[in-house]
């Protein structure tokens, strides 16, 4: 078994350390920012933005993006790591706050609809009782005579 965990870890750490596995984390990492952006952006806005948070050209933010096989140099793939925690950062906390904002509207509405619905039962009885004079909305022609 522990043979079978050395061979994992090797590999592991080998395909780590080959461009093509640094340049799909990069890929990975570039899109999960990119996300952060906002939805329905232009491709080369994303790519603009992108550039200026890692300070690269458009060119090497795109080979990013795409995840093309190049050599990153170490100091942009730290700057993506970095910037790619606090986007997460930055999107978990705008989740919490939206679930709070969804938990305090759903409570209000909750409230709202049940203290409506025990209103209207005790009113609805209530006019019964007493004989309301409204006449029932009848649809097409009225034929009770």
């Amino acid at each position: 078994m522990k043979h079978l965990l050395t061979q994992f870890s090797a590999r592991m750490e080998k395909q780590m350390t080959s461009a093509e596995a640094i340049a799909a984390d990069a890929q990975k990492k570039a899109r999960a920012i990119a996300d952060g952006f906002g939805h329905r952006l232009p491709v080369k806005q994303i790519f603009h933005r992108l550039a200026r948070l890692l300070s690269v050209t458009e060119r090497m933010a795109r080979s990013i993006y795409y995840g093309e096989s190049l050599n990153l140099p170490a100091h942009v793939y730290l700057r993506l790591v970095s910037e790619y925690r606090s986007t997460i950062r930055r999107l978990e906390e705008k989740a919490r706050h939206e679930a709070e904002i969804y938990r305090a509207l759903s409570k209000e509405w909750d409230d709202a609809c049940e203290r409506d619905f025990s209103d209207g039962a005790l009113r609805a009885s209530g006019s019964e009782q007493r004989g309301s004079s409204r006449k029932p909305f009848i649809f097409g022609p009225d034929r009770r005579g």
